[in-house]
C-alpha cells in the first residue's frame, strides 16, 4: 500500500490475476502494486511421504485462503480422496498436517467418520472444517498417528479419547 503496508489476498486457484487486479481498483486506497504468485502447489504435495496411488486416503490439511478467527483459531479440514494433491487443490492454498493411507474406501470412510464424530465441537457447522488452536491440532495429529500404529500392526484401528 501506499504507507508501505501489506495486504495479502488469497484467492482460489480459478480466480485469475487479472480479475483479482481489477477488484483492487474498486478499492478507496488502490495498493500500489498487486503481484501475482505464478504456480501454487500445495505444500506437501511434492513430498515423496505420501505415494499418491489410488488407494483411500484420509487427510487433514490447514486451510491458508482462510484469515485467523477472532479467538486465535485457523481452520482445518479433514476429508478423504485417492489422490490428495489433486483433491485440495479446490481449497487454495494449504498445508498437509498428515494421510492415512487404506486399502479399502470402507475403511477410510469409518476413519473419516471417527475423526469427525471425536473432533465435532471443533467443526463449523455440518462441514468438514475445523477451528482449531496449535494444541487443538496436535490432538488431530495424534489421533491420525493412533490410527496408524492400528494400521501398521494388522489391528482393526481404534481412537481413544486423550
Amino acid at each position: 500500500m501506499e504507507d508501505g503496508s501489506k495486504f495479502t489476498c488469497r484467492t482460489h486457484s480459478a480466480a485469475s490475476f487479472v480479475a483479482v487486479k481489477a477488484w483492487t481498483k474498486t478499492w478507496k486506497k488502490i495498493p500500489v502494486k498487486v503481484e501475482e504468485v505464478k504456480k501454487y502447489r500445495p505444500s506437501g504435495s511434492e513430498s515423496t511421504t505420501h505415494e499418491w496411488d489410488e488407494r483411500h486416503k484420509v487427510y487433514f490439511v490447514k486451510l491458508l485462503a482462510f484469515e485467523i478467527t477472532a479467538a486465535g483459531k485457523l481452520y482445518y479440514k479433514i476429508g478423504k480422496a485417492k489422490i490428495v494433491p489433486k483433491r485440495i487443490h479446490q481449497f487454495g492454498p494449504c498445508i498437509i498436517e498428515d494421510v492415512l493411507d487404506f486399502e479399502h474406501q470402507r475403511e477410510a470412510f469409518e476413519a473419516e467418520a471417527t475423526l469427525h464424530k471425536l473432533f465435532d465441537h471443533h467443526r463449523v457447522h455440518s462441514t468438514e472444517i475445523f477451528t482449531l488452536n496449535d494444541s487443538e491440532a496436535l490432538e488431530i495429529r495424534n489421533a491420525f498417528s493412533r490410527i496408524r500404529a492400528g494400521l501398521e500392526s494388522t489391528v482393526k484401528y481404534h481412537i481413544r479419547e486423550a
